[in-house]
């Protein structure tokens, strides 16, 4: 089995999507795919930060250093987003 410390952005973003669709929150490996993905936040695309803000939101989690990550990655990027990816970061 692959570390998910080990995936790339779009792993992680899919990840979790993964949970968020599923209704599950495996704790350990959700903890580690937020400590993977605050670190590699500036590698997402537009795609891979609106469904991990969407995954976020749906999760209902008070996860604040990924959320502040994600917020700060969005703001620097978001002239490359389409419309409804940045929707989906709201």
């Amino acid at each position: 089995m692959t570390c998910i410390c080990l995936f790339n952005p779009q792993g992680l973003a899919n990840t979790a999507w993964a949970f968020k669709t599923a209704g599950h929150a495996l704790p350990a490996l959700f903890a580690t795919g937020i400590r993977a993905s605050t670190a590699r936040i500036g590698q997402f695309n537009p795609q891979n930060l609106a469904n991990t803000a969407s995954a976020l939101t749906t999760a209902g989690r008070a996860l604040l250093r990924l959320s502040e990550a994600v917020s700060d990655a969005t703001t620097s990027t978001k002239g490359r987003f389409y419309p409804q990816e940045f929707a989906n970061t709201t």
